[in-house]
């Protein structure tokens, strides 16, 4: 008996074969996958992130600061260098995160028009614990490969993410 392995990204490409079979589409294939596996990934992580009572947009606020290291807070100029948004998204997500008590913001000690965002208990706790979920979550998502195909798919993904710096995910 023989078992069609061939999913919905090779019935795509197949497609495009047969309408324009002048153009090598090998390429769309990979991109394919990857991007349909980020968009799995990141479903995975905002339900784990979910279960906390944040968003992902909050999520990586919070694990920005935590990042930072004590006293766990950082100027809005460095957030917005960090996160792929504008500084008027940012206000919004700092000022969402206040309102629930994840963070706070105090006067800039070097700035007197400035503020520094820091993270308060209540937001330590809760990225600890998303943070942890998150990691079960996509541990779990990965479980269909080994530690050796881990490693080698890390490997490569690292050498292709080279030509994007700019693009770093958090």
């Amino acid at each position: 008996m023989i078992v069609d392995t061939r999913d919905e990204v090779d019935q795509i490409v197949e497609c495009w074969r047969r309408e324009l079979p002048d153009i090598d589409f090998g390429p769309k294939a990979l991109v394919l996958r990857v991007l349909s596996t980020a968009a799995n990934l990141e479903e995975i992580a905002a339900r784990a992130c979910a279960l906390h009572g944040i968003d992902l947009s909050v999520y990586k606020v919070l694990s920005e600061l935590r990042r930072a290291g004590a006293p766990y807070e950082l100027k809005p100029k460095d957030l917005v260098r960090c996160l792929p948004i504008s500084s008027g998204g940012l206000t919004s997500l700092i000022d969402r995160a206040e309102r629930s008590q994840l963070v706070q913001r105090f006067p800039d000690p070097d700035d007197r028009r400035g503020v520094v965002v820091r993270l308060t208990e209540k937001g330590l706790a809760t990225i600890a614990a998303a943070a942890r979920e998150r990691s079960l979550a996509e541990e779990q998502a990965l479980g269909v490969l080994g530690p050796k195909d881990r490693a080698q798919l890390e490997q490569l993904l690292r050498r292709l993410m080279q030509q994007f710096p700019q693009l770093m995910p958090r």
